[in-house]
């Protein structure tokens, strides 16, 4: 899902259907996924701030 999003740049509607779920299960994927990251990220030293360039 993230790949889709990210890395192909898909809309969020687009990365639903190809994933056959709803945007409402995209969405809480979505925000588990970047939560994730972002503890793994910071746990490896990269700062909060930068993080949030990346992603907000």
């Amino acid at each position: 899902m993230v790949e889709l999003l990210y890395l192909q740049d898909l809309s969020s509607a687009e990365a639903a259907e190809q994933l056959g779920i709803s945007m409402e299960n995209l969405r809480q994927r979505k925000g588990r996924a970047i939560k994730e990251l972002k503890a793994e990220l910071i746990r490896k030293g990269l700062s909060e701030k930068l993080f949030s360039l990346f992603f907000f």
